[in-house]
């Protein structure tokens, strides 16, 4: 005898379950692998566009950052028993869509020694506009800071947004110290050879690299030091010390920070090296009196 006895209305429930949860299962399984397949085509066109920027940026998506750190890095690699050692640029591409996404390039650098030169000036620049945004959004308002106050800020700076843990005494006696810290050191080569045809005793093998001093009294007010940017009002020189990020004893080169042909940087050399002792004020007040000095010669170092 036939059976026309049809489904019971639980059967039916679960039946309607288990299709529910099954086309659940699956439309998450779709809408999974779309997002998937959508996030990835997405990180492969901001890693390209980033590649295109690093080549080429005048070709640069317009959600792309290229952040070029414009002092010379240097990798040494093992060939054998002798280490070579390569100078470079290293510049660093970011999405604005995607904070995750960020390529890397180190180039061989071509640079003369004029570019680098005009990079250690730019650079300080940058360093110290860094450190007064931090400052200020530390502390507020930077006419209530005192020197103890920027010697702990700066470190707290190092460490956090550098990721240097080394501590850094007053910015004003230490700046090639610190400056050293953030940016490689810069090496002069064809500078030698014309500060030794003023200054014969100067040993041009020995002295060959450059950086950033402040000759400012210690009381200096921060709030007039960065607002009012004094900071900008630095020595850039070649000393007797600069390699080792201290405050130099001698000086025999003065970079002219007013030089402003792209071409062409401007030194100032003294026939012979000039004692720290004897460099007072500011550098707007010592190239002043330089400049009219027949002791001290202008210099300029051209691209090649």
């Amino acid at each position: 005898m036939k059976n026309n006895k049809g489904m019971t209305l639980i059967e039916t429930i679960i039946a309607l379950l288990i299709l529910s949860t099954a086309s659940i299962i699956m439309v998450t399984g779709f809408v999974t692998a779309f997002r998937v397949f959508s996030d990835s085509e997405q990180y492969k066109n901001n890693t390209n566009n980033e590649e295109t920027a690093l080549i080429n940026e005048s070709q640069k998506d317009t959600n792309i950052d290229v952040n070029p750190i414009d002092a010379t890095y240097s990798i040494t690699l093992q060939q054998g028993q002798s280490p070579i050692t390569v100078d470079g640029i290293y510049k660093k591409a970011k999405s604005k869509t995607d904070s995750g996404v960020t390529l890397s390039s180190f180039e061989i650098d071509n640079s003369d020694d004029t570019q680098k030169v005009r990079n250690v000036y730019k650079n300080y620049c940058d360093m110290m506009t860094q450190i007064h945004n931090y400052l200020k959004e530390k502390v507020k308002a930077t006419s209530q800071m005192n020197s103890s106050d920027v010697k702990k800020y700066i470190n707290k700076w190092l460490k956090e947004e550098k990721n240097i843990n080394v501590e850094v005494n007053d910015i004003i006696t230490n700046l090639p110290k610190l400056y050293s810290l953030v940016y490689p050191n810069i090496k002069i080569n064809a500078l030698g050879d014309e500060i030794a045809s003023i200054n014969p005793q100067f040993d041009k093998n020995k002295y060959t690299y450059v950086t950033p001093c402040l000759f400012m009294n210690k009381n200096t007010d921060y709030y007039d030091f960065f607002d009012g940017e004094k900071y900008k009002d630095v020595f850039i020189l070649l000393g007797d010390k600069a390699k080792e990020g201290d405050r130099p004893n001698k000086i025999y080169a003065l970079y002219d920070n007013n030089s402003s042909n792209e071409d062409v940087d401007v030194w100032w050399v003294p026939k012979n090296g000039v004692n720290t002792s004897e460099i007072t004020g500011t550098y707007s007040e010592f190239y002043n009196k330089i400049k009219n000095d027949s002791s001290w010669h202008r210099i300029e170092t051209t691209k090649r």
